[in-house]
């Protein structure tokens, strides 16, 4: 049978796999929906290209709350529930000889319940809507799941990756810099939103 630090490691590969795949995503539908400038917002809902535009905003965002719930709803199939996670590293947990600072533990469980809201409504999104139902566009003004508060939870799970990997495993994780985490690698879109501008006169 693997150590416990073995199974810990292939676990959090797993969840920073999870982790990476919905930040990404976040990148495309955070700036799908507030892009720099007026003219690719124009661009994304109003050219005659705003069907596909509209479809890769909407799947953004889609891949994004999708993802996010894998780590949070607590059920038998979702392996990667960080809840479970953090109580198998305490002090009576199934991995408690790996002796993680039961402080840390702690601060870790109070920063996610600081924002369950977030989480109960992420998790509400993917059963409701996105598990069962195929019916075109998320309203975000009605869903009220704002991406200021996708983003603070995405650094606290950041976070918690970052000290299991220096604390337990005895590793250094660099900072996962991916293609899209700077706006202005979408500049495309207003290459975009410029070409169709030209077009339309």
């Amino acid at each position: 049978m693997p150590s416990h630090q073995e199974q810990v490691r292939k676990k959090l590969k797993r969840i920073l796999l999870i982790w990476l795949f919905a930040r990404d995503a976040y990148y495309f539908a955070e700036y799908f929906h507030n892009p720099d400038t007026h003219e690719e917002l124009n661009y994304i809902e109003n050219s005659r290209d705003n069907h596909h535009m509209d479809f890769i905003r909407h799947l953004m965002y889609r891949t994004l709350v999708i993802e996010l719930s894998k780590l949070f709803c607590n059920r038998n199939s979702d392996k990667f529930n960080l809840f479970k996670f953090i109580a198998a590293l305490k002090p009576g947990g199934f991995h408690r000889t790996l002796e993680v600072d039961p402080n840390i533990l702690e601060q870790w469980e109070q920063q996610l319940k600081s924002h369950s809201s977030t989480i109960e409504k992420i998790i509400s999104l993917r059963d409701e809507y996105y598990a069962h139902e195929d019916d075109g566009a998320t309203n975000l003004a009605l869903l009220d799941v704002g991406f200021k508060q996708i983003w603070e939870l995405l650094e606290i799970v950041w976070d918690i990756i970052k000290t299991i990997e220096n604390v337990v495993l005895d590793t250094h994780i660099e900072d996962c810099i991916s293609t899209f985490s700077q706006r202005e690698s979408f500049h495309f879109l207003r290459i975009l939103s410029e070409v169709d501008k030209k077009r339309t006169g």
